[in-house]
């Protein structure tokens, strides 16, 4: 196989590389063959700098069948040895994959010149078959599996000092699964009441933060309308808590609390900036286009222009302001643009409508501007239907593709994180979403409406999520 110059880089032993790759563009197979080429270069960093461990001389079973002139002693060979090179996953299954490719890479390497017919692959540094057997053997034992039980095996030997029985063997999944799963139900059987605080220590919650465990608990289980919804929620960040201790380091304060300008700002970081440009700039585009239409085919109901207190005078309004500079104001700014002309049914659903009808979205914001049916020219009717819904379909088209749904989700959060209100509103406007309190109500006054968490709100969620993942 014919190596692209990433991958040639990735081979360089010196280096301490990182791969950063979609799906299927070969990232184990550069770790394979990484690997590959640490077992064969008798020259490279970890044996120059790392002293030799104890080897045996000579393997006597296993998938060896040559005889033993056919083999090496091992305690001479120069390269790395299957045991001697640490291979890490998150799954048993990925860890599986992993040994079973390098069984297959190690079975078509042969003695002779560097060359890959497809089939089996030569190299120079192999002296003879017999070296490719030892190393099949030695692969059996290697260290290839999850990072918990690969720890397990370095802590091992201290399991007297530490009082614990810890196992060589990798937990399986189900395994996992199933311990995550005793400890929930066991979280939500316990008592609230401060009088029974008692059971949660027993259960293993620390005492001094066993009041704390239980509250983030029951507003969880209020969060997500139950336990069994936030079971599924704790369960998924069990399965990654790895990424999890990550992410929360990055927004969280030195005291443990999250902190909503770092996860402002973690958000923000996680965005594109040129494409939240190149989108603004064309959504400004159709904005301008719209406002254009609306001011040749329909005339202002007034010789001051339009209402103030309305949907044409918002858009208006955005036209002439523009885009702003900053990144979270360009999307407070595209999010303005969605609240004065996409209904408010579909403004949070996948697939939004753009001017209904033709016309501005009907409620309690008034439109400003006359229906485009008391146009009495037939003429100035079409041809203002005509450029109208070319505009429409230049609104679908950029927020249809990934680029712009991911860009749609970025608005959005803008839209309900932060709860400002467009120009053109009124005092007593109501927002298409209704942010709730931080307490939750037993009762919604509209239990119809669409609603929201504040970021106060999504703050303490994630403290919650936190602690109770930690515990």
């Amino acid at each position: 196989m014919r190596l692209n110059t990433a991958q040639r880089l990735a081979l360089n032993l010196d280096s301490h590389i990182v791969i950063d790759a979609g799906a299927g563009t070969g990232k184990t197979s550069t770790i394979v063959d990484r690997v590959i080429e640490h077992y064969l270069s008798e020259d490279q960093r970890a044996t120059r700098l790392l002293p030799k461990p104890t080897r045996p001389a000579r393997l006597t079973s296993g998938m060896i069948s040559s005889p033993p002139s056919e083999r090496i002693d091992l305690r001479e060979w120069g390269g790395l040895l299957p045991g001697e090179v640490v291979l890490l996953t998150f799954t048993n299954r990925a860890a599986d994959e992993m040994r079973d490719r390098l069984r297959k890479a190690i079975s078509r390497l042969k003695p002779g010149p560097m060359g890959d017919d497809g089939k089996s692959r030569t190299d120079p540094r192999i002296r003879n078959q017999g070296f490719i057997e030892q190393l099949l053997t030695l692969l059996e034992d290697a260290p290839i599996g999850t990072i918990d039980s690969f720890l397990s095996q370095l802590v091992s030997p201290f399991r007297g000092k530490l009082g614990d029985a810890l196992s060589r063997e990798n937990v399986t999944d189900a395994g996992r699964n199933m311990l995550v799963d005793s400890a929930l139900r066991t979280l939500w059987r316990l008592p609230s009441a401060k009088s029974r605080i008692g059971d949660a220590v027993d259960s293993g919650i620390p005492a001094q933060i066993a009041t704390d465990v239980l509250s983030a608990r029951d507003r969880v289980s209020r969060s997500y309308s139950g336990s069994r919804a936030a079971s599924r929620v704790l369960r998924g960040l069990a399965s990654k808590s790895v990424f999890i201790d990550e992410a929360a380091r990055k927004i969280m304060k030195e005291d443990g609390a999250v902190d909503p300008d770092l996860l402002m700002s973690q958000l923000l970081e996680s965005a594109d900036e040129q494409q939240v440009k190149k989108q603004a700039e064309r959504l400004h585009s159709i904005v301008s286009n719209i406002c254009q239409i609306f001011k040749d085919h329909i005339q202002s109901p007034s010789s001051v222009g339009w209402p103030a207190i309305s949907r044409m005078s918002c858009l208006d309004d955005l036209d002439r302001s523009g885009p702003p500079m900053e990144l979270w104001d360009k999307l407070r700014w595209m999010g303005h643009v969605l609240i004065c002309t996409v209904s408010k049914s579909t403004l949070m659903s996948k697939k939004m409508t753009f001017f209904p009808r033709n016309q501005f979205p009907s409620d309690d914001w008034v439109p400003g501007v006359e229906s485009y049916s008391k146009i009495s020219d037939k003429n100035t009717k079409e041809n203002f239907l005509i450029l109208l819904k070319e505009q429409i379909s230049s609104f679908g088209e950029i927020w249809s593709g990934e680029t712009g749904r991911i860009l749609l989700h970025f608005v959005r959060a803008s839209i309900t994180l932060e709860n400002s209100k467009p120009p053109g509103t009124s005092d007593d406007w109501e927002p298409p979403s209704i942010p709730l309190p931080l307490s939750l109500p037993e009762r919604l006054d509209n239990p119809r409406g669409k609603y929201h968490f504040t970021l106060e709100a999504e703050v303490r969620n994630l403290g919650d999520l936190h602690l109770l993942i930690q515990t």
